[in-house]
């Protein structure tokens, strides 16, 4: 049980150096904030939209069962409206979280390649202590793609 608390402490002091990183970088800095900012704002845009999608059903519902024609036809109106608003905001969404995740790649695999091509040459010493390793740079790339 301590172990596990352990592995959580460096996992998360681990996730927080590279996040640090980035986001103090001055090369990454303002663009990482940017589309973090962006991704958290239509996050919660989006969660206003579903909110709200999920009164304008209910009244068109209450409006049916009622046999309110107007206010049905109102609520399906109001309805098509969202969509049209929230189909392109879905889709920037989509990019702006895109972009930050491949800003995000792009960071650390620099770190990680300039780590490995440093002047202590990890990537000699790497070969000759373990023959066995094969494409270490390849290994870095899955390791970021995954992480």
């Amino acid at each position: 049980d301590k172990l596990k608390v352990v592995r959580w402490r460096q996992l998360a002091r681990a996730i927080w150096t590279l996040w640090t990183a980035f986001f103090h970088d001055p090369t990454t800095c303002l663009k990482a904030w940017s589309l973090f900012l962006l991704t958290v704002s239509f996050t919660i845009l989006e969660i206003g939209a579903v909110l709200k999608v999920t009164f304008e059903v209910k009244d068109m519902n209450n409006a049916l069962h009622n046999h309110k024609q107007e206010e049905f036809w109102n609520a399906i109106k109001f309805l098509l409206l969202l969509c049209v608003i929230c189909g392109p905001l879905i889709y920037l969404h989509i990019y702006a979280a895109g972009a930050l995740k491949l800003e995000w790649r792009r960071h650390l695999t620099k770190k990680l390649s300039n780590r490995y091509i440093s002047s202590s040459q990890a990537f000699y010493r790497l070969k000759m202590q373990h023959a066995h390793v094969d494409n270490p740079d390849q290994r870095i790339a899955q390791d970021i793609d995954s992480f």
